[in-house]
Parts: C-alpha cells; sequence; structure tokens
C-alpha cells in the first residue's frame, strides 16, 4: 500500500497495525477529522513518506518525539507537511531529538487554522512556507526560514515588524487578507 487516507476515526488512539513494520512502504497519509486521537502515530519512521496531511485533529495539543518515532533520522523522505484545523495545538518539539535532524528533505510546509501554535521549528530545507489564520505570534517564526523561495500568508490583519527580513531567496510573497477568491471552473464540455 502506498497512499493511507482516515476520515472521521473515533478512537482515542490509533490501532496497532500504523505502525511502520506493517505499512513500510506508505508514500502519502491523510488524517482528517480524528477528533478523539491525542497522541500521532510514529510517522518518522516510515522510510518513504513524502506527502504527510493533518486536518481536524483537535485534541492534539503537541507534535514531539512519539511523532518522530525512535529511528536515527525521522522523517527523512517527507517532502510535504500540511497541519490544518488544529485548534488546540499549542507546541511542535523539535529540540527533544538529541542532535539528529528531522525534515531533512522537507520543501512545502502548510500551518492553517492552528490558533494555539505560537512558534514553528526551524526547519532549514523548507523553500515553500504557507501560514493562514493563526496567531500573528506564529508569523515571528518567519524569520527563521531564510531559504524560502515562496511566501504565503493569509488572514492576518497586521504583519509584524521584521517579517522578510534576511530573506535573500524570496522569489514569491502572496499576501492575502481573508481567504482567496474564489475561482469559478467551468465544466468541460
Amino acid at each position: 500500500m502506498k497512499k493511507l487516507e482516515i476520515s472521521g476515526y473515533r478512537g482515542s488512539k490509533f490501532p496497532d497495525w500504523m505502525l511502520e513494520s506493517r505499512l513500510p512502504n506508505l508514500v502519502g497519509i491523510s488524517l482528517q477529522s480524528c477528533m478523539n486521537c491525542e497522541h500521532l502515530p510514529p510517522f518518522g519512521k516510515l522510510r518513504f513518506l513524502k506527502h504527510l496531511e493533518l486536518t481536524r485533529m483537535d485534541t492534539v495539543k503537541c507534535i514531539g518525539s512519539e511523532m518522530y518515532g525512535d529511528g536515527e533520522n525521522p522523517f527523512p523522505s517527507l517532502e510535504r507537511l500540511t497541519l490544518g484545523e488544529m485548534m488546540n495545538l499549542e507546541d511542535w518539539e523539535t529540540n527533544t531529538m538529541g542532535g539528529r535532524e528531522i525534515f531533512t528533505c522537507l520543501h512545502e510546509l502548510q500551518i492553517e487554522k492552528c490558533p494555539k501554535l505560537v512558534e514553528l521549528p526551524i526547519i532549514p530545507s523548507v523553500k515553500t512556507l504557507t501560514i493562514a489564520d493563526c496567531a500573528v505570534t506564529l508569523l515571528s517564526s518567519v524569520v527563521n526560514f531564510t531559504s524560502i523561495t515562496s511566501l504565503e500568508i493569509e488572514g492576518f490583519d497586521v504583519l509584524p515588524d521584521g517579517l522578510l527580513q534576511n530573506h535573500t531567496c524570496l522569489q514569491k510573497l502572496d499576501i492575502w487578507e481573508d481567504q482567496k477568491p474564489e475561482v469559478a471552473v467551468k465544466p468541460a464540455k
């Protein structure tokens, strides 16, 4: 199996079959509306995982060592990470890894509607960063992403001073007051 999508799971913890040894070839994972799960499986052990999307997981308060697993190089292939509508997410820990590099291949990071998250970890490999409808203090973390080439900010009334200092690689900047304008798509005939 290469892709796994779980939506609306009501359990308080994920089943054992979601561990790395049972799903070693996963490339994409999407967990949506798993409202009762407080802890995330050790996805960092999945050697081939390239895309991870976590949305509407209201009881998750921290992303930390339980998600990284006990491997030497957590998330060795992860390229895109999306965290959306995680209303109680407060902390994203990376300092517990004892010097191990995390997210070495992560190029695209999207954080949307995580109002309690106030700081992002420094991830030097990120090139595309999207922050939407979060606490304005989260925007201060953008200063640490000096290698980004694309930045999208959405849903903020105020932008912090020095937001774009030291961003010599930035090629594209999009700032939206509210949501992006809807684009009408006409069905093909």
